[in-house]
């Protein structure tokens, strides 16, 4: 099954956006938790004290040019919290 990290890029890649995860860095609040194509090791009592904040800052920085962009989303679907609820990678 997917990481978190992976499913990011993998959302970012669905938007419409070129990824290349060889150049792309993920965060998840103050943790970098992947760059370069490979994941990178990280405290997971931190992520998941990141993950218990009403607000979750996620930055993409695909590293391909010059634009920016900020969206904000949220998910709470029971369906949502199921699927995401069978692991924690």
């Amino acid at each position: 099954m997917a990481s978190k990290r992976t499913r990011i890029l993998a959302a970012a890649g669905r938007s419409g956006a070129k990824v290349d995860d060889r150049r792309a860095t993920v965060r998840i609040g103050s943790l970098e938790v992947f760059r370069a194509g490979k994941p990178v090791r990280f405290d997971p009592d931190a992520l998941r004290q990141i993950f218990s904040q009403p607000y979750i800052p996620i930055e993409v920085e695909l590293a391909l040019g010059d634009g920016q962009a900020t969206a904000w989303g949220t998910d709470l679907s029971a369906e949502y919290v199921h699927i995401n609820a069978d692991y924690t990678t």
